[in-house]
Formats: structure tokens, C-alpha cells, sequence
């Protein structure tokens, strides 16, 4: 149930553990089992749409419950019965493979402007981990998954006239969904619509793939994002509170 962290446990030097809990949820007891019988020292739970209760059996599992982020969840109607438009108009969507690595890297970090934890990271949490520290292990992450050699795993740096770079994106493909976890856009391209050109692209994307669902989310403080996903015909399906637990 519990899945090890395995980059982020090696990087950050501790154990760490990451579980998704939906609303049909209701095996807290079998979570408490098995935090006993691990040596995770942190936990992250990402919980979707909570309840009280839900919160007050969350922070029983642990010392303390730091919540890190909420994010506002979107998903596509079911892509087997839509027409999609290509919106890409003067922007290109190329695939990172091995001789783009380095560029798609540096791209990425360029690009990134958040807290990689959650915008609510506390004081307590930074004294453990770092910026620097939560960078270095989400920079690494993108590194050295993304670079062509996971089928499931799709990056792509983002061209104007195939010329310019403006930006990158990446695309995981599970069963029968997709979820990106990242759109970047430099600086002075934000004003062009590119996400929302992006948002297209992935959707294309995960459609030419069979896959039924594009998934995707926002922070809570990020309007323009919720904003693209609106414009983009997305589903808003609630919210994902993130937690680190500390046990």
C-alpha cells in the first residue's frame, strides 16, 4: 500500500514512503501496520477531497502532520469520443532523447520557481530539508527518468518556429490515464498562450496513445494554470491535500 521512495529516500538521505488516499479510502488501520513494521522515518499522503475525520485519523498516524500543499485537480472527458483541434500553431513539441538531456535539464531548472515540497512548506521542514536539498532531489529526478529510455515517461522541450526554445513539459502514461507533472515556460514567452498550447499538445498526445484520460493539477495559488485547464475543456475534480508525516 505503501510505496518506497526509492530517488527521493537515496537523495535526501532518510526513508521516505508516498501513498494516495481517494475518497472510497478505509484501510487506515492497515496504514498504521504497516508504518509500524517499515523504518519510514517520513510519510507523504496525498488526500483527495478530506473530511474532517479523514484529517483526525491522518495526524494519529504520526508525530506531526506538515501540510505542504493543495492542489486543484483536472482531468479531460473521456478522449475515445473527442475531436481534438491541434492549437500548436508556431510551437513545436519535441521529444527529449539522449542528446537533448542536457538541454531539457538545464531548461527545467531554468523554468522552476517553486518550493518542490508545497508553497505551505513550514519552517520545521526546511530545517530537514532544504531548498537546495528539495531542488537537487526533484532536478535529479527529472534528470535521470525523463531522458527517452522509459516508455512511460515522455519529456518534451518546446520550440517557437522550431527555433527558439521557449520552454519543456513532461508526460507520464499509466493504464488508462496520463499526468503531467510539469509545464515550464521562460519568462519573457508567458504572455502566449503557450500553456494552454501545451495543456492541447498533452491531451493529443495521450490520445494518439489510446489512453483515455489527461489528467493534471494546480496549486492552490496558481490561477493562471487553473485558468488554462478551464479554457483547455478540463473537468475540475476537486482538491489533493498533501501532507508530510513525520512518524
Amino acid at each position: 500500500m505503501i510505496e518506497y521512495s526509492t530517488h527521493e529516500s537515496t537523495v535526501l538521505g532518510t526513508s521516505i514512503g508516498r501513498l494516495m488516499i481517494d475518497r472510497q479510502f478505509d484501510e487506515w488501520d492497515v496504514i498504521k501496520e504497516e508504518i509500524a513494521s517499515k523504518d519510514y522515518e517520513y510519510l507523504r499522503i496525498k488526500v483527495q477531497n478530506p473530511l474532517n475525520h479523514e484529517l483526525d485519523r491522518l495526524n494519529a498516524l504520526c508525530k506531526t502532520a506538515h501540510l505542504l500543499e493543495i492542489v486543484r485537480s483536472y482531468t479531460t472527458y473521456d478522449l475515445h469520443n473527442m475531436t481534438l483541434e491541434d492549437w500548436s500553431g508556431d510551437f513545436n513539441f519535441v521529444q527529449v532523447d539522449a542528446t537533448t538531456r542536457e538541454l531539457f535539464f538545464d531548461t527545467f531548472k531554468e523554468t522552476y520557481e517553486d518550493i518542490p515540497f508545497g508553497s505551505y512548506t513550514p519552517e520545521a521542514v526546511f530545517k530537514r530539508f532544504d531548498l537546495e536539498a528539495q531542488r537537487a532531489s526533484l532536478s535529479s529526478y527529472f534528470y535521470n527518468f525523463y531522458t527517452g529510455n522509459y516508455p512511460e515517461k515522455a519529456a518534451y522541450l518546446i520550440y517557437h518556429r522550431q527555433q527558439e526554445l521557449v520552454g519543456c513539459l513532461s508526460i507520464d502514461f499509466f493504464e488508462t490515464e496520463s499526468y503531467s507533472y510539469y509545464v515550464g515556460v521562460k519568462k519573457a514567452f508567458r504572455k502566449n498562450n503557450i500553456l494552454l498550447k501545451s495543456i492541447n499538445f498533452i491531451h493529443r498526445t495521450t490520445q494518439s496513445r489510446k489512453l483515455m484520460y489527461a489528467k493534471g493539477s494546480a496549486r492552490l495559488h496558481n490561477l493562471y494554470s487553473q485558468k488554462a485547464f478551464d479554457k483547455s475543456g478540463m473537468l475540475c475534480t476537486g482538491y489533493d491535500w498533501i501532507y508530510l508525516l513525520e512518524l
